[in-house]
């Protein structure tokens, strides 16, 4: 996780933890991600931003330790 804690630094960085991304929706073009729909135990989101970086695990990964 190179970089995250710098990243975190900054106040207009979020990091979800145990959250499931269930739709990224995109531009007309598909170019770009405009909103991600995003489920964190019972709630559902609906999130935004100018740069979105979705970052994805896989279970048993040994490298989520």
């Amino acid at each position: 996780m190179i970089g995250v804690d710098a990243a975190l630094q900054h106040p207009n960085v979020s990091l979800l933890t145990n959250a499931y991304a269930e739709r990224l929706e995109t531009s007309a073009s598909g170019r770009e991600i405009t909103k991600v729909i995003v489920k964190r135990g019972v709630e559902r989101m609906e999130l935004s931003a100018s740069l979105v970086v979705v970052s994805c695990g896989a279970i048993n990964d040994p490298l989520r330790s």
